[in-house]
């Protein structure tokens, strides 16, 4: 249901806002994909967290930043379930996968790695710091 919900509300930013005004074909195609990985998450963690940051990266890198909502919203529910719902070594796969595809999308028209190292460290340091606090599911 929360799947759904990011996918309508993410199309309608989209469609009736200004954030995706230049690229509103890729946002709209883009968003309910990642949105997708929201309803799968729960089965799927670490399919659903690297899926979520192959979409995203490659929108970012290649045709900048849209600036929908709901999609950042799906992306970090994602990055959750992979952070907190995987055991230890498909969680080491799914950070060195998001980790790897952030810095590569550094290579595309609109992005760079001046831009793209601060995130990805964020995301690094905050996907171990969530690891950490939460705890490890095998250990549970």
């Amino acid at each position: 249901m929360l799947a759904a919900l990011l996918a309508l509300t993410a199309e309608l930013e989209v469609w009736l806002g200004s954030g995706a005004a230049r690229e509103r074909l890729v946002a709209a195609l883009v968003a309910p994909a990642v949105a997708g990985t929201v309803a799968v998450r729960r089965l799927y963690p670490t399919i659903a967290g690297v899926a979520a940051a192959v979409l995203v990266s490659v929108e970012l890198g290649f045709w900048g930043d849209p600036q929908v909502i709901s999609n950042a919203v799906a992306y970090f529910c994602a990055l959750y379930a992979l952070t907190v719902w995987t055991p230890p070594h498909r969680f080491a796969f799914g950070l060195a996968a998001v980790v790897t595809v952030d810095l590569a999308t550094s290579a595309g028209p609109k992005s760079n790695l001046h831009n793209n190292v601060p995130i990805t460290v964020a995301t690094l340091v905050v996907m171990l710091l969530v690891r950490r606090v939460v705890g490890d599911p095998a250990k549970v």
